[in-house]
């Protein structure tokens, strides 16, 4: 079983340890992306939700290790990767 931090910055340091991965919403508006490098210069991913597409657009410059999705609000079937692909 794996184990996500969800939108914790608080948390980071203490539980960096016990994570697996990190999961986060909207962090590219106001260039908050950058605080979870402790996330990745530890070797775990970083899986970044963004719900509009002037947030969405920053995903071109994710590190390596960070992926970007793009969501409906709604949190429906419907998906967009950081190449452009959609899923229904």
């Amino acid at each position: 079983m794996a184990f996500s931090l969800r939108n914790n910055l608080e948390q980071i340091d203490h539980l960096i340890g016990n994570i697996d991965m990190a999961i986060v919403e909207d962090c590219h508006g106001g260039n908050a992306c950058k605080y979870w490098s402790t996330v990745l210069g530890d070797g775990k991913a970083v899986f970044v939700i963004e719900y509009s597409d002037e947030n969405f657009a920053q995903c071109k410059d994710d590190p390596p290790g960070m992926t970007t999705i793009r969501k409906a609000m709604k949190l429906d079937s419907w998906v967009r990767d950081c190449s452009g692909k959609e899923q229904p």
